[in-house]
């Protein structure tokens, strides 16, 4: 039995969530961009993620050098972005509605989902070093798949299992080599694990 009432799936569709059975309809009605133009859309859009989230981590070094905590770090870019995609919303849409549930999903997931995880990798960044930080994302991946398979939402073909294995190695050959060279303290170990 469906969890979602009526007046919650209205919000949702009206703030842009799609529900499973919707994304047939709503793919036939906005086909993706093939060929050129998928390009153009969506390998700035890839670059620049990959670019911003990889110099994070070098950049929180430098800034907790300067004094700057990972809480101030971490606050001030989130806050720049959760207001540009207010603005963006907001011409996009028209007038927004304030209802209360949709804020506290998106404070709720803005912390947990974005703010909470940046701060612990600046914060490991800044005390473990900016490579060892960014072992962090290059887990996180290969983790998902791992749990997604764990839990049946996801068939390990040979190819994904060869993936899930060999970042678990590269993984464990980075955690294992400063553990054993007892340069590492363990509690940066675990914050790397939950970032």
């Amino acid at each position: 039995m469906p969890i979602e009432t009526a007046p919650v799936r209205e919000q949702c569709v009206r703030a842009g969530v799609l529900f499973p059975g919707d994304v047939p309809a709503y793919a036939a009605r906005h086909p993706p961009p093939t060929g050129l133009s998928l390009l153009h859309f969506t390998l700035p859009l890839v670059l620049g993620t990959g670019v911003l989230l990889g110099v994070g981590n070098p950049l929180a070094k430098l800034a907790s050098a300067d004094g700057i905590d990972a809480f101030t770090f971490t606050f001030w870019p989130t806050a720049a972005a959760g207001l540009l995609l207010t603005l963006m919303a907001l011409t996009h849409r028209g007038t927004a509605r304030v209802d209360w549930r949709l804020w506290r999903f998106g404070l709720v997931a803005g912390a947990f989902g974005h703010a909470l995880p940046m701060a612990a990798a600046y914060w490991l960044a800044a005390r473990a070093g900016a490579g060892f930080a960014s072992l962090s994302f290059t887990l996180t991946p290969v983790l998902t798949l791992a749990i997604m398979a764990l839990l049946g939402r996801e068939r390990l073909r040979p190819v994904r299992l060869a993936a899930v294995g060999l970042g678990m190695t590269g993984g464990l050959l980075l955690v294992g080599g400063q553990v054993l060279s007892l340069r590492m303290d363990p509690l940066f170990i675990a914050v790397a694990l939950l970032v």
